[in-house]
């Protein structure tokens, strides 16, 4: 790689490297439209198809050398454009190269880093030189290469002035091509998948919706936490019967199909429930568009709810207020394998805490609208969780997306162990009902059972909070 530049070239030594700096003006070009005069500046990568700007097409000398690097396939590593040059706007904060493999081929992986989401775009043969020339003609401050031997890195000064160092490195380094965005990402980006298509989500060609992009994350989160779930038994514990209550768009009903039918391919039978009927019609035709026989929708309400057979898997997400905990009671009550549920909107303790006259030292809090719903909120989880493992079930508490999503980003977690009424954890959730003086709406549906569990532990349940 020894392209030839104009401009003033200096070898210096540098602790046994040889290092040649190259110092170039820029060349006479046109200033870069700003991104309102036809640059790309949304929220998507460019697409490849923007037009070339005088002074800023592959045969500038820098571009050169740093495509040459990008498209070596034995020697690439990685590369990185990032910073904003003097005067331009930059859709990205930057853009990460590095070489990958899918399906035995050869690829190089674009991530376009923004300050709200990342987009990834993978490459093959030819298409790989336009996505780069695209990437290129960016005006980034900073394009950095690295090689199995050699380091390149252009910058621009404040005054427009390209530096370019290559430094050969002492020890070269191996290079390593991996995949593992593909495992952080069940669903990726531009690789068109039907349901996806079929609900708004992405385009035909694979690319995600401006406006759908939060959904878009929040599918791919939903799925990979139900990965860590459901494939930590082992394949003989997968579930056969799946129920969502509280469906809704049925974003996430439709991924949780796919997900078993196409990326384990393991059959199953969903059932979306919701009391909006109209909703339910739509998603049947969808479903039925999709040749997704095992997908069905039914109108009715978590508590009358009559699956032919005890689901393995219930999903509650974002269900409102104590419809979360009548979710969890049927899941219990059948002795269902899984349990995922995103809570919602939670009251129903909040007025239990809000119509007692509290004298303990959370007294302040209760002062605070804002503070008092955030406390409820944790409270109500809290002895959800509880419950859960009282009841049988492993349990944890895990962020289900950011919170720049979403304020209700809990999911709680289970997995049916079948060891039920541990004494201490009974004991912790007598302590800390009690001090709140509240009866929690979970505990009022069990009924019988529960208070059997707890009073094994127990036998006068009931303990004074402190004065």
């Amino acid at each position: 790689m020894r392209p030839v530049m104009v401009g003033h070239q200096e070898t210096v030594a540098d602790g046994g490297r040889a290092r040649v700096r190259v110092r170039m003006r820029p060349p006479a070009q046109a200033p870069l439209p700003h991104p309102s005069q036809g640059q790309h500046s949304g929220p998507e990568p460019p697409d490849g198809r923007q037009p070339s700007e005088e002074g800023h097409g592959p045969d500038v000398e820098y571009q050169r050398l740093v495509e040459e690097g990008v498209l070596d396939e034995r020697r690439f590593v990685r590369a990185v454009f990032s910073g904003r040059r003097r005067g331009h706007a930059v859709p990205w904060e930057r853009v990460v190269l590095r070489p990958v493999e899918i399906k035995g081929r050869p690829h190089v992986q674009f991530t376009y880093h923004g300050a709200a989401r990342s987009v990834d775009r993978n490459r093959a043969g030819p298409a790989v030189r336009e996505e780069l020339a695209t990437a290129l003609r960016l005006p980034f401050r900073s394009f950095f290469v690295e090689l199995t031997d050699r380091e390149v890195h252009v910058t621009f000064n404040k005054r427009g002035e390209v530096a370019v160092h290559s430094v050969k490195k002492a020890t070269p380094v191996p290079r390593a091509v991996t995949h593992d965005r593909q495992k952080r990402r069940p669903l990726p980006e531009g690789e068109p998948e039907a349901y996806l298509v079929a609900s708004g989500i992405m385009a035909p060609d694979g690319r995600v919706k401006a406006d759908k992009y939060d959904k878009f994350r929040q599918i791919n989160e939903f799925v990979k936490l139900l990965d860590q779930v459901v494939t930590k038994q082992g394949g003989h514990a997968l579930p056969e019967s799946i129920v969502d209550f509280g469906c809704g768009n049925a974003y996430l009903t439709f991924a949780a199909y796919h997900y078993f039918r196409d990326l384990l391919r393991h059959p199953v039978v969903l059932c979306g429930v919701d009391v909006k009927g109209e909703l339910l019609e739509a998603h049947r035709a969808e479903a039925a568009a999709l040749g997704w026989d095992g997908l069905t929708f039914a109108a009715d309400t978590i508590a009358t709810y009559a699956p032919p057979r005890a689901p393995d898997l219930v999903l509650s997400l974002h269900a409102c207020d104590t419809a979360t905990d009548d979710a969890l009671a049927r899941a219990i009550q059948w002795r269902s394998r899984y349990v995922l549920s995103v809570p919602c909107c939670q009251h129903e303790l909040q007025r239990q805490l809000r119509d007692r006259e509290d004298t303990t030292a959370l007294r302040p809090v209760y002062r605070y609208g804002i503070l008092a719903e955030r406390l409820g909120d944790v409270l109500t989880d809290t002895l959800r969780a509880l419950t859960l493992r009282i009841c049988g079930y492993r349990c944890d508490v895990v962020q289900f997306v950011t919170s720049e999503h979403t304020a209700k980003n809990v999911m709680i977690r289970a997995t049916r162990t079948g060891r039920t009424g541990d004494a201490a954890v009974v004991d912790e959730y007598l302590r800390l009902r009690d001090f709140l003086g509240v009866t929690p709406y979970l505990e009022r549906l069990l009924g019988g059972e529960f208070e059997a569990a707890l009073g094994a532990v127990r036998p006068n349940p009931r303990i004074p909070g402190p004065d």
